[in-house]
């Protein structure tokens, strides 16, 4: 029987989600998660390298995968081991998602923006109703 690489990780999105196309076309969302591990003097933070392909990438919910924002990710992973400019050996851990789900709640879109209309959330009002007595 072989084994199947299929790793599952929580965490908060360290950057803005990047889409982009391939030549052919192919729309390629990526974005970093830090896992962390270890406790007290020991705790170490790794950062995976998260990519999603295709229609999920073009889909609504890159707009939500926002700085700060929880997430989980399940997908195959892969230690990808490189030299860069300087010459200099290095290595990431790449995940191929294959499932994502917002779990801190979905934040605000980056391109959203408050009418001049609307009023903002206030904490003293938070149904944004004027101070009418309660039917009940």
């Amino acid at each position: 029987m072989s084994a199947k690489n299929n790793c599952t990780f929580i965490g908060n999105i360290g950057r803005d989600c990047e889409v982009r196309h391939t030549q052919s076309g192919t729309a390629v969302a990526s974005f970093p998660l830090p896992i962390e591990s270890g406790y007290g003097d020991r705790k170490v933070t790794s950062w995976i390298r998260c990519t999603i392909f295709g229609k999920r990438a073009e889909g609504g919910l890159t707009q939500y995968l926002v700085k700060r924002q929880q997430v989980a990710v399940t997908g195959e992973i892969k230690l990808n081991q490189y030299t860069d400019k300087s010459g200099i050996e290095k290595s990431s851990l790449d995940m191929n998602v294959s499932d994502i789900a917002l779990v801190g709640g979905k934040k605000a879109p980056v391109t959203e923006h408050r009418s001049p209309e609307q009023k903002p959330y206030d904490k003293a009002d938070p149904f944004g109703g004027d101070e009418q007595e309660i039917p009940f």
